[in-house]
């Protein structure tokens, strides 16, 4: 896993990364050293998927870029992105906003659950999506400068 620290980044502690992810799909800044997952499944219409996931854990919350990718690439209804995060979650949509990022359109959802709050960036791009989230145990753990830092740090490679 490939992980470069150049000078002091924006994910709000001395340990903050810049994180080029080993597959080249994206760049961001996480407040430490990412794990990585894989998980594969099926869409609901059959077509195969891999979700790759990189994240890490701070006495604030749980910071992770996860990336689906498609066997073929396929358009993102967001709406039902986000109602899907939402149902993952087992949740309450506080807030629902387009975005731009990446040099696509997207969203970025607040959502209430049991263990606090979660905040999301949903993004497509070149058929892939993208989900940038931080989850913390507040509101304002979730609304701290560091995470808007790592949220708007995410770049798509390619």
């Amino acid at each position: 896993m490939a992980l470069a620290v150049l000078g002091s980044c924006g994910a709000g502690s001395a340990e903050a990364a810049v994180f080029y992810s080993p597959d080249g799909l994206f760049v961001a800044e996480f407040p430490g050293p990412p794990t990585f997952t894989m998980t594969k499944a099926k869409t609901a219409k059959g077509t195969p998927f891999e979700e790759r996931r990189w994240s890490t854990e701070t006495t604030d919350g749980i910071w992770s870029v996860a990336a689906f990718l498609y066997a073929t690439p396929r358009g993102t209804n967001y709406d039902a992105a986000v109602s899907g995060a939402v149902a993952a979650a087992r949740g309450r949509l506080l807030s629902d906003q387009p975005i731009r990022q990446a040099g696509s359109d997207g969203r970025e959802i607040v959502v209430k659950d049991g263990a606090g709050i979660l905040r999301e960036r949903i993004v497509s791009v070149r058929g892939n999506l993208y989900v940038i989230a931080f989850h913390g145990k507040d509101a304002a753990a979730a609304a701290a400068l560091a995470v808007d830092e790592f949220l708007i740090s995410f770049e798509a490679a390619g």
